[in-house]
């Protein structure tokens, strides 16, 4: 097993710098001088010039794609033209929230598709026929529509769960569980159905 891990990570990384030099390149293709964007109508040619200094705009694109290589590969993702923010520092703001929706929405999906799948299994009549109805309804309603769907009972008709925003579990252990309900929900409702057939699929054979 280690071995076959190990030599997929060997055969991904031709693979990441190919695409991240495809995306690199692709961006001269875009319309438009990224410089003059930048500076905006009223800049002068030298305030372009100089933008485009700056931003290493005047080097040949072999150079600038392997400075950013470089310094991609030491962490610095450079800093946000309309913030001037590190772009590190910014996706490490936003990690915790990736990662409190992607665990929290695999763990409810986990138990509730596990829980379909055994019932549709092995359950009787009835019960089958409400894990299929249920398995059913994950593959053909949008998650998106099951997202609005919660913000309109559980926020704008009864206020009972915040439509938006995040909290974080450091400041209020129950606001942080208050502000994933509802997107969590959504997202592990079509992720349901794959697993809940899997299971099924799996106990049927045994």
């Amino acid at each position: 097993m280690w071995r076959t891990s190990g030599m997929r990570i060997v055969q991904a990384v031709p693979l990441l710098l190919f695409v991240s030099a495809l995306t690199f390149f692709l961006q001269l293709f875009i319309p438009g001088d990224a410089a003059k964007s930048i500076g905006g109508l009223s800049a002068s040619p030298q305030s372009i010039a100089a933008l485009r200094h700056r931003l290493h705009l005047d080097q040949p694109v072999w150079e600038r794609y392997w400075a950013w290589l470089r310094d991609a590969v030491h962490g610095d993702l450079g800093r946000s033209i309309s913030s001037n923010e590190s772009v590190a520092g910014s996706l490490n703001t936003r990690l915790g929230v990736t990662l409190s929706l992607v665990i929290a929405t695999t763990l409810l999906a986990l138990v509730i598709g596990i829980v379909l799948g055994m019932a549709g299994a092995r359950g009787g009549r009835t019960t089958r026929i409400a894990a299929d109805t249920a398995s059913i309804a994950g593959m053909t309603v949008p998650a998106f529509w099951v997202g609005l769907l919660g913000i309109w009972v559980f926020n704008t008709r009864f206020g009972l769960l915040p439509a938006n925003g995040y909290v974080f579990f450091g400041t209020s252990a129950g606001g942080w569980l208050r502000s994933l309900l509802l997107p969590v929900a959504a997202l592990a409702f079509a992720l349901v159905t794959v697993i809940a057939k899997q299971t099924r699929e799996q106990f049927a054979t045994c």
